[in-house]
């Protein structure tokens, strides 16, 4: 019988139809009833190329996969919405790839959405060692779902998030129930993204047999051969179409098409990438250990976390487990997600933690149309009885214990123009003039900063991800490293915060750290009999640097040029008087990757790390307070 269905390309860059013909031929028609700009090209199961004209019949002659590769002719083609007409032995399939949240996609945004009208029905044959199925949809929170297993029973989909926003999420255990599962949602009025994050084809028409899925074996290790934990990529024809967090000692499974694909293995920012190319016939399997070469050189009794992320439990895309396994994947020693915290521990979130190795810790963001403010460590929620922040500061006092100890921090209290307009949390600096209580501020503009420390506040800066969606703004993109020496836990963590004794980064990274008169950065050094103070820098990074400032006050006093080099030590003597003094780096940063937050002013700054200040002691009469 023939079938079709109806997608939506949005005109930008390109966009993959796959047809698979498993035994013998078919044919496939696309058609639209608007004019279009988008070109059709085809490439056949043996690699050759072929043109194919709007509502032109396509004959299918030869086994295998054969892909129709959507391309708009400049950047203002208009989007197109068209049906796919399958006849004979043609059964038609996308991988959309994963990712849900809208905002934190880089530019441009997924070019090939859904267009069925009502209820949309797709098919995925689920392989035996697949144990979890995880679905994304861009519908309204009311919106009906469910799949269908082998045995014919049904089961409803728990679309998360519940309430907000518009992409929800569902997960569904497939361990012991292999074989074609069909996935039924409501649809919306407007096109949709619908995603499977495991990369399994979604197929527009059942398939009489099962996919003949290949299959990559991966393992990561450092340069010793100790097995790391890992982000596994999957790239084809330049997209991505799947991604792997997996802890060390567990090998990555990744189910692929057969053909040419890409797979890329990270360790974060401190390990350079390393990218494979694997050919692999229908069935077959390639296991592939990747050595990860460490890039980024660490120094003892540091430990880097990310201290505002967000699962489905409020306005994210992927469950705590997910963020855990990406946190880990990302090479941070600890991370606090930023939800409610009652669901998070019922959900387990504490399960995750490893004694002076890794801390997975619950927070939660209280959200007024006034103000954001992160509570760290929050074991039960704040801000339900009262709208004052006051009140809010004395219930996070309250809460706090030498065993769990809490903080709260002012979330982006400035940002760049336009969004700051629209929303007033975007120009929230009044919180921290009015309460001398907050000590933690982060993803804020250089020059309010300064102006705050130069009054004698001890603010201490962050830089964090605000991640909704792990897939491009994974844990740990931009990060803080905070020194705790010999002894790592939510006590010295959190006490080493408070200190300000850390610096911030982003990707690709690097590593800044600052000394006067051997003072480390968040404490209050002394100047020498002679009034002097000597400053050392020390800055590396992935990419070639090319400035470290040194800044005192506010004004930077002296700029070092890296000159291409990787690797920049600076000292300097000055003459003290002033409160405080801090550094910032700066790299080349042609071919970085964009991501959803790169309008906010750290990122627009173009430094790429920054230290909080050492302090200069001073007389009586002009102490911090």
């Amino acid at each position: 019988m023939p079938a079709e269905s109806m997608l939506h390309f949005t005109g930008r860059e390109s966009a993959t139809l796959f047809v698979w013909v498993p035994e013998t031929e078919g044919s496939v028609k696309i058609e639209t009833n608007s004019e279009t700009h988008v070109t059709q090209t085809v490439q056949k199961p043996n690699g050759e190329e072929a043109d194919v004209l709007w509502g032109r019949s396509l004959k299918l002659t030869a086994p295998g996969i054969w892909e129709i590769t959507l391309t708009a002719s400049d950047d203002s083609a208009d989007p197109v919405t068209f049906t796919i007409h399958a006849e004979g032995d043609a059964y038609p399939f996308v991988i959309p790839g994963p990712g849900i949240v809208p905002s934190h996609f880089p530019i441009p945004k997924p070019t090939l959405l859904f267009a069925t009208k009502g209820e949309a029905t797709v098919w995925v044959d689920v392989p035996e060692d697949l144990s979890l199925l995880t679905i994304g949809a861009w519908v309204p929170v009311q919106s009906k779902g469910f799949v269908q297993l082998p045995d014919e029973t049904q089961l409803q989909l728990s679309w998360k998030p519940d309430q907000g926003s518009s992409s929800r999420v569902a997960e569904v255990e497939t361990q012991g129930r292999s074989g074609w599962w069909s996935l039924h949602t409501e649809a919306p009025s407007n096109p949709f993204r619908w995603t499977v994050w495991e990369g399994l084809p979604m197929f527009l028409r059942r398939p009489p047999k099962r996919f003949p899925y290949a299959r990559i074996l991966c393992t990561a290790t450092d340069e010793e051969g100790k097995s790391m934990d890992a982000r596994f990529r999957l790239f084809r024809n330049g997209k991505l179409t799947m991604f792997r967090d997996e802890f060390a000692n567990t090998p990555c499974i990744l189910h692929v098409l057969p053909g040419i694909s890409v797979v890329q293995v990270s360790h974060g920012m401190e390990f350079e990438r390393a990218s494979e190319v694997v050919s692999l016939a229908q069935g077959g399997t390639k296991v592939l250990p990747i050595c990860l070469r460490r890039i980024l050189h660490t120094e003892p009794g540091w430990v880097c976390g990310d201290h505002h992320i967000h699962s489905y439990f409020e306005d994210g895309g992927e469950s705590p487990e997910k963020i855990v396994r990406a946190a880990r994947a990302e090479g941070l020693d600890y991370m606090f997600i930023t939800d409610e915290p009652e669901p998070l521990l019922d959900y387990g979130l504490d399960r995750w933690c490893e004694a002076g190795k890794f801390l997975a810790l619950p927070g939660q963001e209280i959200a007024t149309e006034k103000v954001h403010m992160n509570v760290l460590n929050a074991r039960r929620s704040v801000g339900k009885a009262s709208s004052e922040i006051g009140d809010w500061l004395k219930e996070v006092r309250t809460q706090s214990t030498p065993e769990h100890p809490t903080a709260i921090m002012l979330n982006h209290p400035s940002h760049m123009s336009g969004a700051e307009e629209r929303y007033a949390y975007f120009r929230s600096w009044w919180v921290a003039d009015e309460h001398d209580q907050l000590v933690l501020v982060e993803n804020y503009d250089f020059p309010s900063w300064f102006e705050r420390l130069n009054q004698g506040r001890k603010l201490v800066g962050l830089w964090t991800t605000d991640g909704h969606d792990i897939t491009f703004l994974p844990p740990g993109k931009k990060r803080t490293y905070v020194f705790v020496g010999d002894e790592f836990d939510e006590r010295t963590m959190m006490e080493a915060l408070l200190q300000g004794r850390c610096f911030n980064t982003r990707y690709p990274g690097a590593w800044l750290t600052l000394t006067v008169n051997e003072a480390m950065i968040g404490e209050t050094a002394r100047p020498d009999e002679e009034g002097m103070l000597m400053v050392v820098v020390n800055c590396e990074a992935t990419q070639p640097i090319e400035s470290v400032e040194l800044i005192a006050d506010g004004q930077v006093v002296d700029v070092w040029h890296g000159e291409g080099s990787l690797r920049l030590t600076a000292k300097i003597r000055l003459q003290s008087g002033m409160r405080w003094v801090s550094a910032r780096a700066f790299v080349d940063e042609r071919g970085w990757e964009a991501d959803g937050h790169s309008m906010e002013p750290l990122m627009a700054s173009g430094c790429i790390a920054f230290t909080n200040p050492v302090w200069v002691e001073r007389d009586q009469a002009s102490t911090v307070r």
